[in-house]
Formats: C-alpha cells, sequence, structure tokens
C-alpha cells in the first residue's frame, strides 16, 4: 500500500538512485561522484554501475546516506530488446545462479534485501505487455534525465498505462549520470524521500511505499486527497495536472496570468487514483504519487 508523503511526519531528503562511475561507463570514480551529490544538497546517493554491484558504502557519513546497487540488463526476448533494472541496497557479494528471467531476478535480489525498478521504460522501448509481465518490482523510472539526450527522458504515458491496468506503481526521478560534460546529465532528476531517520532501513521503506515525491527542477510542497476533493500546493508554475483514470483529469494553466500555486478538483471512485503534475516556467516538472480511491 502507497503511503502519501505530505501525510506523514519525516524529512525530506534528496535522492538520487541511478548513478553511474569508472567501475562501468560513468566518467569519474565513485569517490568524486559522491562529492559532486553531497556539495549539491543530495542526502542519499546509489551507486548503480552495469552488471557491476558497487561497494560503496563506506563513502557514507551521518548525513550522507549511500547505498550500493547495480544496473542489470535482461534479455529475455528474441529479437535481442531488453530490460534495465534498476538494484538498490544490494550485498556487494552479489551474485546470480546462471541465465534469470527478470521476475526471478527480482525475487532473487529481494531475498538479498535488494530491490528493483524498472529503468526508463520509454529508452529501452518496453511495451505495456511486457511491463506488466514484470512482477515484484518497486517503481518506475517516470524521468531519467540521461535519456533527454534522444527525447525518451519522459515516461509518464508507461506509468499511466500501468496505472490504468491495475499496477499500483509509484514512480522515481533519476539523473543516470554517466559524463557531467552533458549538460542533462548531472542533477537533472531526483528523489524527495520522506523519512524519519537517515538509514538504509528508512530509505527502502520509503520506496517500498511510495512515500516521496519526482523531480526534474519544480516543487510539490502539498499534495491531498480528502472529502473527494483532490488538492495541491506548489512552487510557482504555469502549469498543474490532477490526473486520474481514462479520461478523467483536470488541468490548470497560467497563461498570461500570475503563476499557478494551488489547484483542486472534486474526485469521486469513477478516477480510480489521482497523481499530480505540474510544470514551472523553464519546463521543469514534478510527479506526485498517485493516491487511489
Amino acid at each position: 500500500m502507497l503511503v502519501n508523503p505530505f501525510e506523514v511526519d519525516g524529512k525530506w531528503y534528496k535522492a538520487n538512485l541511478h548513478t553511474h562511475t569508472t567501475a562501468s561507463d560513468g566518467q569519474c570514480d565513485v569517490e568524486e561522484r559522491v562529492q559532486q551529490y553531497r556539495e549539491h544538497g543530495y542526502g542519499v546517493l546509489a551507486i548503480t554501475d552495469h552488471g557491476i554491484v558497487s561497494d560503496a558504502t563506506e563513502y557514507g557519513t551521518d548525513d550522507f546516506l549511500v547505498l550500493d546497487g547495480v544496473e542489470l540488463t535482461v534479455t529475455p526476448f528474441e529479437d535481442g530488446r531488453f530490460y534495465h533494472m534498476l538494484c538498490v541496497n544490494t550485498p556487494s557479494d552479489l551474485s546470480f545462479p546462471g541465465d534469470l528471467s527478470p521476475n526471478f531476478l527480482i525475487v532473487h535480489l529481494r531475498t538479498q534485501g535488494a530491490e528493483c525498478f524498472v529503468a526508463h521504460p520509454y529508452w529501452s522501448g518496453n511495451t505495456l505487455p511486457e511491463l506488466l509481465y514484470l512482477e515484484g518490482h518497486i517503481g518506475i523510472e517516470v524521468f531519467n534525465a540521461t535519456c533527454q539526450s534522444i527525447g525518451k527522458g519522459l515516461s509518464s504515458v508507461h506509468w499511466d498505462n500501468m496505472l490504468e491496468a491495475g499496477v499500483e506503481t509509484p514512480a522515481i526521478a533519476v539523473d543516470d549520470i554517466h559524463s557531467a560534460g552533458n549538460p542533462m546529465d548531472l542533477f537533472g532528476g531526483w528523489t524527495m524521500l520522506k523519512v524519519n531517520e537517515l538509514s538504509p532501513e528508512a530509505v527502502l521503506k520509503a520506496l517500498r511505499t511510495g512515500c516521496y515525491y519526482a523531480s526534474s527542477g519544480a516543487e510539490i510542497l502539498e499534495f491531498r486527497v480528502e472529502e473527494g476533493t483532490a488538492r495541491l500546493r506548489c512552487e510557482e508554475a504555469v502549469e498543474i495536472h490532477l490526473m486520474g483514470s481514462g479520461w478523467h483529469g483536470r488541468s490548470f494553466y497560467a497563461g498570461e496570468g500570475p503563476p499557478l500555486t494551488e489547484a483542486s478538483v472534486q474526485v469521486d471512485a469513477e478516477w480510480k487514483y489521482v497523481r499530480a503534475e505540474i510544470v514551472d516556467a523553464r519546463g521543469k516538472r514534478a510527479w506526485a504519487n498517485p493516491v487511489f480511491l
């Protein structure tokens, strides 16, 4: 069951959960990568190199949590297409018993304390039937900054299609940093976690329950559904979208008027769920996880 972060106590921590280093195809080592994010105001960083489990937790401090992770390519299709699975909190000695199907991989990782997200489904070309086949993951990437370099960083349609099909999944935003030389690559997407303490256990609980919102630069201040009304407050925006199943939704546009900072809409069971998305004057977005009705 998802937890609305705007309805629970805790502190917000900025997290990047998809990060590469020279251990695979990144352009700096773990120590430099950690320094970049620490100096930029982040509180949580997962090192997720391709096919190589990081051993980076030693770089964490009381006010900056580093999680070991890995990004795995799974190719179950005869035509060579693939899933990319983003795995966090992986043990550094993680091993795999032979060629794993994606669903067995997810189960195998969970037994060792790790959790999986579906990485950049738009960039990977994953169809809805392929996404519905996956079981046991705890979310998808709604935004991947690096994938914006080919215009496929935004996977909100994939997310909505999954929600429409009954998959109650939250969504994160990430950098997927490889090279700081790409202006879209570094600090381009992040996840705002709501936790009571900065520990692996608390962060994993927040990720499992969707106790966060995702952002590429915009900021959501409040999102609740009470007595049949969905209400949102945010920093200045030019668009606010409150979206439900199928044709259900309501959009608000600033146009030539003052920026938007709040919106509300009446909702009922026909909506099935309501999620929020905002766009600021720079084109930066933020996404609140769905509240199911």
